[in-house]
């Protein structure tokens, strides 16, 4: 079932693995320290993306690097300072002409990930600190309820426009109403497919009020390490949850138990779920693989082989980013550029082909090869950002709204949810704005909305490049914290 043998000539064993990832590169599968590369992806320039003007009339032109441009370097990016854009950053525009869910900027925010649950059942060492001891668990009384997350969605949906919701975690698959969340999501989506028949409707007969927002179609996804996704693969097919990411690093069992610090038998059931998952047509499944130097990244090509060649299926290979006592450093991270170098010394007659025309708003380049059936996607936070087209903001498993997933900023939506914050300080919105909510409790989780808008900065929270993020281990929250 598992198919295919990778490329590269040292396999992937079962040797010992470090006891965390603090260890310098040199114990770390020592025969395949660093594999240099001297073919380079082909040079090609990205069609002009005239809607991106429309929707960003202050964000990253086509050429810059915050932008979709392919690299034209053949050069290692890995150590590389992160890119800044000036263009991008000098223009906030006027708040009296920006929609509710605009930023300063003009970027329409429009993707909401709900962290369910700080737990998880792995403890992998890139989420998590070092010591996973140091990690401070919120007890079910924190957390938003069931009841809870169905208000802010509600809210963000019909009064906000977001029209993309991701279930992320800790692991959300842990918690024990699950199901019940599962089904409200359903619900929300029938909801408005049928404010959607019923605006098309008044379209048509010239009833719709030009005023309203006009409501939009929801995508629903679940981002989960796929222990448990067997359990509950009914529930989200009938709630309509379709867009599946699985996260998984490595396709060796010693490997996952040594990152995961979790049995090897685990990663069978994992694998498992995952394969089940990419043949039911009812799914749409991306696979995240958080590369690593001298850990995982020789076995990119055996990720093409198992999951993009003949599957349907995106593998995105993330570089590995900076939280919370997770022992980063830059020797470490495994670049966009060198990933691209590995593609193509594997695959020399696949044709690997940039994949062009891709939505400003989209996290991963996609490269495509002639006989896949899949696609390759890296995910290149740290050496070729793409803040310039953001549309995404979380809620954390405690009721926080946070605009950026390196921003330390944190603004209560539980408070209002609970009536125990009063007026905050800060940026307020006008009465105009506050009245599109309707008034009261909606009005307050609005007016928290627009100020965490408000508050985004231009990339990285703020930060100039990664080594700055990197310097302030502790002022942000873990990973698994935030929600991946």
């Amino acid at each position: 079932m598992f198919s295919r043998v990778a490329r590269v000539s040292s396999s992937v064993g079962a040797s010992a693995a470090p006891a965390s990832l603090g260890w310098s590169p040199s114990h770390w599968h020592a025969p395949m320290l660093v594999r240099s590369f001297s073919i380079a992806a082909p040079a090609q320039a990205p069609p002009v993306q005239p809607a991106a003007a429309e929707l960003w009339p202050n964000a990253c032109p086509s050429s810059c690097s915050l932008g979709t441009s392919p690299p034209t370097s053949s050069t290692s990016s890995s150590t590389s300072s992160s890119a800044s854009c000036p263009s991008f950053t000098a223009k906030p525009r006027e708040r009296r002409r920006l929609d509710l869910n605009q930023d300063s900027f003009g970027r329409r925010h429009n993707y909401l990930r709900v962290s369910l649950t700080d737990r998880c059942n792995f403890r992998c060492q890139y989420c998590m600190p070092e010591n996973p001891e140091e990690i401070s668990v919120a007890s079910n009384p924190d957390l938003l309820t069931a009841d809870e997350i169905r208000t802010v969605l509600r809210v963000l949906v019909r009064q906000v426009g977001i029209n993309k919701i991701r279930l992320t975690g800790g692991e959300p698959t842990l918690r024990s109403d699950f199901g019940a969340i599962l089904e409200t999501l359903g619900e929300l989506r029938e909801e408005q497919d049928a404010l959607i028949s019923a605006s098309a409707a008044d379209a048509a007969t010239g009833a719709a009020n030009a005023g309203s927002r006009k409501p939009e179609k929801l995508s629903l996804g679940l981002t989960t390490n796929g222990l448990l996704f067997h359990k509950h693969m009914d529930a989200l097919e009938k709630a309509g949850v379709t867009n599946l990411n699985f996260s998984l690093d490595t396709l060796s069992p010693a490997d996952f138990a040594f990152i995961s610090r979790r049995p090897q038998s685990w990663f069978h059931r994992v694998r498992q779920n995952i394969q089940t998952a990419i043949e039911n047509p009812a799914f749409k499944v991306k696979i995240n693989c958080v590369l690593i130097r001298s850990f995982n990244d020789r076995e990119i090509p055996k990720f093409i082989d198992e999951f993009v060649r003949d599957y349907k299926c995106e593998v995105r290979f993330i570089e590995f980013m900076p939280f919370q006592k997770n022992s980063w450093s830059s020797q470490k991270l495994f670049g966009k550029q060198e990933i691209l170098n590995v593609l193509h010394e594997n695959f020399p007659d696949d044709g690997i082909a940039p994949m062009l025309g891709r939505p400003l708003t989209e996290t991963a380049q996609l490269w495509r090869g002639k006989e896949w059936r899949g696609r390759a996607g890296i995910i290149s936070s740290m050496t070729d950002q793409f803040c310039g087209g953001c549309n995404r903001i979380r809620l954390t498993a405690d009721g926080k709204l946070k605009n950026c997933l390196f921003g330390v900023d944190e603004f209560d939506l539980m408070g209002i949810l609970r009536q125990r914050t009063g007026d905050a300080a800060g940026t307020s919105t006008s009465a105009e704005e506050s009245s599109l909510a309707g008034g009261g409790e909606e009005a307050q989780l609005v007016e928290e909305v627009r100020r965490c808008l408000l508050a985004k900065n231009a990339k990285l929270g703020g930060k100039k490049s990664m080594h700055e993020l990197a310097k302030e281990d502790g002022a942000n929250r873990p990973m698994v914290s935030i929600g991946r």
